[in-house]
């Protein structure tokens, strides 16, 4: 059923794309044999940066909307039926502050929003773990993953939008695609299995709130290394 639902989304896409203007200016016939790896090449400097902070949103979001269900399971005793509506609390804030990332990144910069957010995460990842260690209930569970689902819902829009602002036209889609699912499948499709292996490696239950932090470390060197976009003539 699940399924069926989401092929609703299909008709959805189409319409939006219909309406949408082309935004890809057609290349000089020149210009047309420089493109692919030789693109990549010449704007390293954006790939790398692009994929630093895709790491943080990756990790982020598989971490608190697709892990904390499975971790309360197996570590607070949570029956699974229950557990479940963590990931609907962390879906809903999506739906809730996406839209308003998105309009507080066109008012005060993409690095700004993205800055923010991230930094809420990394100060809040690990009390939240101590927290939810601490009273393992099913209420603390989804206030606990509301509080880490707003700087994630928050991050994510601005990530997106500065990703794309930063590389350039001929490379922009292509350059999307690879850092955002090279992120996606290191350490956003591992970050459940890094975590539980951080847990046996460590000890501590709160040990996935370090994976999360060093993610999110990790992706503000992406941000350091991205100008602010907004605004600015893209190329």
């Amino acid at each position: 059923m699940a399924f069926l639902i989401g092929i609703l989304v299909i008709p959805v896409g189409q319409v939006i794309r219909r309406r949408l203007e082309e935004t890809l200016e057609p290349p000089a016939r020149k210009k047309a044999a420089a493109g692919g790896w030789q693109l990549m090449r010449q704007h390293w400097r954006e790939l790398v940066a692009s994929v630093l902070l895709m790491t943080g949103l990756a990790a982020a979001v598989h971490l608190i909307a697709y892990y904390l269900p499975n971790y309360a399971t197996f570590q607070l005793n949570i029956p699974r039926g229950d557990a479940v509506w963590a990931g609907f609390v962390a879906a809903g804030m999506m739906v809730i502050f996406g839209p308003i990332a998105g309009r507080m990144s066109d008012r005060f910069g993409r690095r700004t929003i993205v800055w923010w957010s991230r930094l809420a995460l990394l100060v809040m990842a690990y009390p939240a773990f101590v927290v939810i260690n601490a009273f393992p209930s099913l209420t603390c569970l989804l206030v606990v993953v509301g509080c880490l689902a707003i700087p994630m819902a928050m991050t994510s829009p601005a990530t997106l939008v500065l990703v794309s602002e930063v590389l350039p036209q001929r490379l922009r889609a292509t350059g999307m695609a690879v850092t955002y699912y090279v992120a996606i499948a290191v350490f956003g499709g591992f970050a459940q299995l890094f975590s539980t292996l951080l847990i046996h490696m460590t000890g501590s239950p709160n040990a996935p709130a370090f994976y999360l932090i060093g993610c999110g470390l990790v992706s503000l060197l992406g941000l350091a290394m991205v100008p602010e976009t907004l605004g600015r003539k893209l190329s």
